[in-house]
């Protein structure tokens, strides 16, 4: 993997310790942020295409990594609602105070953990999302958790993130032979998002 047209700039986050009312302060504007512009629509627009395949009456499984206050699972569970289908989703954060904020929704799941020793077992969940989450990793950290969410998602995973990467990482070159030589070979890869 080529990383050196990776932007090493770090948010605040990412710098120092966060006091308990920036942390969430923080995890609300990025809520606001995924719902306005766009996040949210990234990852909605995938589990459409992803859901021609799925069946009624299946209950699918999601696992999301760095969920902050769980907007967006929140908001994949409407779009199921409307569209029919049963989705339960396990929301994974490191941080209390987001989990804590987040409304309480049947059908999430809310556990503290760290995305680098996930308390699962493979195969767990039918996809692994993440969003604005992959980048605040190091590089090695990258390879590490990408080969978690691989383990644990039998169908796909979906990564919105800003663009720290180079074009080819989102675009296509090096997102489709990492995943489909490295992590998950039965896996196919489009605009980065991995379907089975």
């Amino acid at each position: 993997m080529d990383f050196s047209r990776r932007s090493a700039e770090k948010e605040i986050i990412d710098l120092r310790p966060l006091t308990p009312e920036e942390n969430l302060s923080a995890f609300k504007r990025i809520a606001w942020i995924n719902r306005f512009l766009g996040g949210t629509g990234v990852i909605l627009h995938h589990l459409q295409r992803f859901s021609k395949n799925w069946k009624r009456g299946e209950v699918i499984k999601i696992l999301d990594l760095g969920t902050g206050i769980s907007d967006i699972p929140e908001a994949v569970l409407r779009w199921g609602k409307k569209q029919g289908f049963q989705i339960e989703i396990t929301a994974l954060d490191l941080f209390h105070e987001p989990l804590k904020a987040g409304r309480l929704a049947p059908g999430i799941s809310r556990i503290q953990a760290s995305c680098f020793d996930l308390p699962f077992q493979t195969q767990t969940f039918d996809y692994v999302m993440a969003s604005m989450f992959f980048h605040h990793l190091e590089n090695t950290e990258i390879y590490s958790v990408l080969a978690q969410a691989s383990a644990m998602a039998k169908r796909g995973i979906i990564i919105n993130d800003r663009d720290l990467f180079n074009a080819q990482f989102f675009g296509g070159k090096f997102f489709v032979l990492q995943f489909r030589v490295c992590l998950h070979p039965g896996f196919t890869v489009a605009f980065g998002q991995l379907e089975h």
